[in-house]
């Protein structure tokens, strides 16, 4: 009698083990919600790329940019922790495809010549290319980085949340009478692209002294952290970051594409704490691509007006979006209206 049931039963738990060692890893290599929200963003500027004058790139230290204090029609296609080679296969990709684009603001941080997320093998933020990949999978991969691009392409094939997952919890909702769930994590992202890190948007007024051990106790150790990591993995990290940075140079100028490199003001116990080797080997790098390239670079990581201001910034790294408004309408507007 439990014969003939054997081979059904084995069949159904071998798929629930299936379908819950799936959910597993679509948890740890890269947060469904990141995903789908890469997804609908890339969506929207394609929607609107006739449209698109104005482009920003880099990491999360473009929330300092803020498209409406300029009055400009632009977008913004940066993801958290991004790095130069990210950047470069998002250009490539972006550039053919935005007839309208005028000028690139161009995130430049600190690090910006010592991070590989290819390298990372960081607990908490090891699988950001692998995040990259499954939001981009048909970007490619960056040199050569199998383990991170299969992840990355298992998760958008498999176990991203616009695949299995809602015939199966649309199948159980219909059965239990529930409407279909509103996916708030949109409500982090703006018509423009812009995305929301740690509630910038929402976040009371900072205080000096929060600010100051928010530095010290996360931010800077985090950043260092990752460094180290990246580093330990790639010995040649920097000079590959700036080969890759040439190749962005020549990429933007080969579609006529204005590019506006800049650092956005930092609270002065970031900017403190950074390793002076790290800053000043980027200031060089930068340095150097100005005289030899001729390219727009403006370093704002001091500016008084703007870095002693509490008000101005969610945390140590990042503006807050009263400092961003502030910040792009009275010295990024600006370098719009110079004619190049």
């Amino acid at each position: 009698m439990i014969r003939p049931l054997f081979g059904p039963i084995l069949f159904v738990i071998l798929g629930i083990a299936l379908g819950v060692g799936l959910d597993q890893v679509r948890h740890t290599v890269a947060p469904p919600e990141d995903i789908d929200m890469e997804n609908v963003r890339r969506q929207r500027m394609l929607r609107y790329s006739d449209r698109i004058e104005v482009l920003s790139v880099g990491n999360s230290h473009s929330l300092a940019v803020d498209m409406k204090a300029m009055d400009v029609s632009g977008f913004h296609m940066w993801m958290r922790g991004q790095d130069l080679f990210e950047v470069e296969s998002i250009l490539s990709d972006l550039l053919p495809r935005l007839p309208k684009l005028d000028a690139v603001f161009f995130t430049v941080s600190f690090s910006s010549f010592h991070r590989d997320n290819g390298a990372c093998t960081d607990a908490e933020r090891g699988m950001v290319r692998s995040l990259f990949y499954a939001s981009s999978p048909h970007l490619g991969m960056i040199g050569f980085d199998p383990i991170n691009y299969f992840k990355g392409l298992m998760t958008h094939g498999l176990v991203t949340a616009d695949h299995w997952q809602p015939v199966l919890r649309g199948l159980v909702r219909r059965m239990q009478g529930q409407e279909k769930p509103k996916r708030q994590y949109l409500d982090m992202m703006t018509a423009d692209g812009q995305l929301s890190v740690g509630g910038s948007g929402d976040q009371p007024p900072r205080s000096h002294s929060w600010l100051v051990q928010e530095a010290a106790t996360r931010t800077l150790p985090l950043h260092q952290r990752l460094q180290d990591n990246m580093l330990e993995n790639n010995p040649n990290l920097e000079s590959d970051a700036v080969a890759c940075m040439e190749r962005i140079i020549a990429l933007l100028d080969q579609y006529h594409v204005r590019a506006i490199f800049f650092t956005p003001p930092y609270y002065p116990a970031y900017t403190q704490g950074v390793e002076p080797e790290t800053r000043e080997a980027m200031q060089a790098h930068m340095t150097r691509f100005v005289d030899e390239f001729g390219i727009e670079y403006h370093d704002f990581s001091r500016d008084p007006e703007l870095t002693g201001d509490p008000a101005n910034f969610v945390d140590s790294g990042h503006m807050s979006s009263l400092g961003a408004k502030r910040f792009s309408a009275n010295r990024l507007k600006p370098l719009l209206q110079v004619q190049q």
